[in-house]
């Protein structure tokens, strides 16, 4: 008779509607919480905006203009072309994403230091 009430009460909890409004908040919060990722744009034509702040509309023009940080997602316009004097430094960080933006060529990033152009030691699920 336990089991009979336990089965009754879990199917009257299944179908109310707390139980399916709080399952859809918690995969909302969820769902923010890992895809929680901040986008930056790098566009090298860029260079006359004194706005850049690395969204799609004031892309950084320049890799140099910010540091790369954990759980974010890089990416740079098609069909342009970025010069550096250092190298691109991603050291020790995780979940990180390099990809591009836009219509063209797949973007080059060139460098005119010694060494390596892209640094990448000790990362983990980094994404190019």
């Amino acid at each position: 008779m336990n089991s009979t009430l336990q089965s009754g009460n879990q199917t009257n909890l299944i179908s109310s509607g707390k139980f399916w409004i709080l399952t859809v908040i918690l995969v909302i919060i969820y769902s923010c919480l890992l895809l929680a990722q901040t986008t930056i744009y790098i566009d090298p034509t860029n260079s006359g905006d004194p706005l850049q702040n690395g969204t799609i509309d004031h892309p950084f023009d320049s890799w140099s203009d910010f540091a790369v940080q954990n759980s974010n997602t890089f990416r740079m316009k098609r069909g342009t072309t970025c010069t550096n004097s250092s190298s691109i430094s991603i050291v020790s960080k995780s979940n990180v994403t390099i990809s591009t933006y836009g219509t063209g060529n797949r973007p080059a990033i060139t460098y005119t230091g010694g060494g390596a152009n892209l640094n990448a030691d000790g990362c983990t699920n980094l994404l190019v």
